[in-house]
């Protein structure tokens, strides 16, 4: 199991209090990732807020825009994963009242969204245009988590008719009536696709005038030191095989690990200290077309291109 914390902190004053939260919880008790929105920051309250976060073991990928300004202080979302879980940033945008991220963390896109209140409906429907626009643009095939503050209850929303183009569900709150501890209606909440189960509900701690939502994800994030070899090791060609011969004897070795179900690989990773990441990875080789610890290989030799000339 994972966890995804989403929580609208209102500015500066509650991303703090969120931070000092965190700091204050045991490691195992820390998500692996919190979406924030309406996080209203400079370039220098940033930084600090990246070196504490740092020292947590969080990464944090930042969704905020010029354009999105509250008082002459940008403003907009933050995503924080954890440091040692691959990850990277798929699509982000801003608007005059609004923002999106989307990042990728293993085969799952987290979409973190803020929209401001408008009576009107027109910031919703800016705000789903442009998670609709990223999503087309990206052309995702993996899992999608979709979570933020949108400002709008989801059987009359804007972004449910986004979600509904693909394939998102929304994520049943346990008996609430309100998002926010003050109010009638929940306007923060998450979408997922069918193949993610997820359950959801509010936490007890008070951040800010919003109540934070917690994600439970039926999934493994891979770590990102999983299945690589250590950074002492070299995988280097013999210096009595020419460059053809290492080629041709590096897809002989693919050829056999296919034939035999990976025995050999699944055994090493399971028993042997060389290897960085130890349990039982014969379903990962296989389930990820992965055909040994190294990033560059997979299963059709074809697509690799040539092995590098390393010196002999």
């Amino acid at each position: 199991m994972e966890f995804v914390w989403s929580l609208n902190v209102a500015g500066l004053q509650g991303l703090w209090r969120l931070s000092h939260f965190v700091h204050s919880q045991p490691e195992g008790s820390r998500p692996a990732i919190i979406c924030v929105q309406e996080a209203a920051c400079n370039q220098r309250q940033l930084d600090g807020l990246e070196r504490f976060w740092s020292h947590l073991g969080y990464h944090i990928f930042v969704g905020i825009s010029a354009e999105y300004m509250s008082r002459g202080v940008p403003k907009g979302v933050l995503s924080l994963v954890r440091s040692n879980m691959s990850a990277r940033v798929i699509f982000d945008s801003g608007h005059a009242k609004g923002a999106v991220l989307g990042v990728a963390v293993d085969d799952l896109l987290i979409i973190n969204s803020y929209a401001a209140a408008d009576s009107s409906g027109q910031q919703q429907q800016t705000q789903a245009s442009a998670v609709e626009e990223l999503l087309v643009s990206a052309d995702w095939c993996g899992r999608i988590l979709l979570v933020g503050d949108f400002n709008e209850p989801w059987e009359t929303s804007w972004i449910s008719v986004v979600a509904i183009l693909h394939n998102l569900h929304p994520i049943p709150l346990r008996d609430e009536f309100s998002s926010r501890w003050s109010g009638n209606e929940i306007v923060d909440y998450g979408m997922a696709d069918q193949q993610l189960t997820v359950e959801s509900w509010f936490h007890t701690e008070v951040f800010s005038d919003h109540k934070m939502v917690v994600f439970q994800i039926n999934k493994q994030f891979r770590r990102a030191d999983e299945m690589k070899f250590p950074n002492h090791g070299k995988f280097q060609k013999p210096g009595w095989l020419n460059q053809q011969d290492w080629q041709s004897l590096f897809d002989e070795a693919v050829q056999h690990g296919i034939r035999t179900a990976w025995q050999q690989a699944a055994f090493e990773l399971n028993h042997e200290p060389k290897w960085v990441h130890s349990g039982c990875q014969a379903d990962r080789l296989n389930a990820r077309g992965r055909t040994c610890p190294g990033d560059r290989c997979y299963c059709e030799p074809s697509s690799w291109g040539d092995l590098p000339d390393t010196a002999e």
